[in-house]
């Protein structure tokens, strides 16, 4: 979607793009037609041999089907490899809990990093690669206007408070995934999950970052990303 509103919203006034990257779900929704938390259709690209193809154009007025709302976060990322680490009683965990990240993985891993990113290897080949080739189409888009691009990681809270998560671990691999494929296509990154986290580790206040029910950044998370964010942007 990001991509269409860069190429059809062309403005010879902008000469800079920043793209916010939520490291908790967004790799998982360029796939999907319906994103994992919402009922309507959304544009979005397939990728076919290579190529990048639009699909849900014109986007579909119906609802997601029945097969779709089942559609879970652990069948996606952990797919036939579920019994390896999923912990007994995962999934009644999670229709309990109100929050995004919370709701989107188990919070308590049986298994190593190392475990866990082999099986994210295999489960999310197709999407590390649509992504990268996202990005690339963004980039000579971006160049085609003239206007510098940039990448920002936005982590979930699970990132920042809760790094024995199987959240933390997803996000951490989305990360350091995305962090490959900038380098590799040139693309200015600012890495805002590894500051914000590195931030509330080294600080004394008690402050919470984040609203306690829904996981989205409150007033204090807001005020100091938006911070790093300025200053990020100036030095680069």
């Amino acid at each position: 979607q990001e991509y269409l509103l860069i190429k059809n919203s062309y403005d010879k006034s902008i000469d800079q793009y920043v793209l916010i990257y939520y490291l908790a779900n967004d790799l998982l929704d360029n796939a999907l037609p319906h994103p994992l938390q919402a009922e309507p259709a959304k544009p979005f690209y397939s990728l076919f041999e290579g190529s990048l193809q639009l699909e849900n154009n014109p986007v579909p007025k119906t609802r997601k089907t029945a097969i779709l709302k089942q559609l879970s976060i652990k069948d996606i990322i952990l797919g036939k490899y579920a019994d390896e680490v999923s912990p007994k009683g995962f999934l009644q965990k999670i229709s309990k809990n109100s929050e995004i990240l919370k709701w989107l993985l188990p919070d308590s891993p049986n298994n190593d990093e190392f475990k866990i990113f082999s099986i994210l290897d295999k489960t999310l080949a197709y999407q590390i690669a649509l992504q990268a080739a996202l990005f690339e189409e963004i980039k000579k888009e971006t160049e085609i206007q003239r206007a510098q691009l940039t990448i920002v990681l936005m982590p979930g809270q699970s990132y920042v408070d809760r790094p024995a998560s199987y959240s933390y671990y997803f996000q951490e691999y989305t990360r350091t995934s995305i962090l490959k494929i900038t380098e590799d296509l040139n693309i200015r990154t600012i890495d805002m999950a590894s500051t914000i986290r590195q931030q509330k580790q080294s600080s004394t206040s008690t402050n919470l970052l984040y609203h306690p029910n829904e996981g989205h950044l409150n007033v204090t998370g807001n005020d100091i990303v938006s911070k790093i964010l300025i200053k990020a942007l100036h030095q680069q």
